[in-house]
C-alpha cells in the first residue's frame, strides 16, 4: 500500500506543477526562450513545449497505468479515454502551429475550441478515475478486476 500511496503522491504532484504550470504559461515561456535561442519563427513554440514535457507526461501515463491494472474496467477506460483526448488536445496544438501565428485566425479559433474541450473533458475523466480508483482503495470490499 506504501506504494500505492507513493503513486498517488506522484500523481498529485504532477497535477499541482501542471497546474501551477497553466497559470503561469511556464510552457510557453520555456518554448519562447528555445525559439529565440533557436531563432526559429514564433510557430514553433506549440511545437516545442511538448517536447520538453514529454518525459512527465510519460510518465503520469505509466502511473495512470500502474494503479488502474487491477481494477474495474470502466475505471481503466476513463484513466484511457482522459489521457487519449489529453494526448488529442497536444496533437492539435502541434499540428495547427503552421497557422497560429495570429490570436485571430480562424484556423487558430477553431482548433483552439477543440483543443480546450478536448483538455477539459480528458482532465474530467482523469480526475474521475482517480477518484474511483482511490475509493477501491479505501473500500473494505475492494474493487477487484472485473
Amino acid at each position: 500500500m506504501s506504494t500505492e500511496r507513493g503513486l498517488y503522491g506522484a500523481l498529485a504532484l504532477s497535477a499541482a506543477f501542471l497546474s501551477l504550470d497553466d497559470l503561469t504559461a511556464l510552457h510557453e515561456r520555456l518554448a519562447g526562450l528555445a525559439v529565440r535561442i533557436l531563432r526559429l519563427s514564433d510557430a514553433w513554440d506549440s511545437v516545442l513545449w511538448p517536447a520538453f514535457y514529454a518525459p512527465l507526461m510519460l510518465a503520469i501515463v505509466l502511473i495512470l497505468e500502474r494503479v488502474t491494472r487491477n481494477r474495474p474496467a470502466d475505471i481503466r477506460w476513463q484513466a484511457g479515454v482522459g489521457v487519449a483526448l489529453l494526448g488529442a488536445a497536444v496533437a492539435l496544438e502541434v499540428v495547427s502551429a503552421p497557422w497560429s501565428t495570429t490570436e485571430w485566425s480562424l484556423v487558430h479559433t477553431i482548433e483552439g475550441g477543440f483543443e480546450e474541450a478536448a483538455e477539459q473533458a480528458g482532465w474530467t475523466l482523469l480526475a474521475s478515475a482517480v477518484m474511483a480508483n482511490a475509493l477501491c482503495d479505501l473500500s473494505a470490499a475492494g474493487c477487484d478486476r472485473r
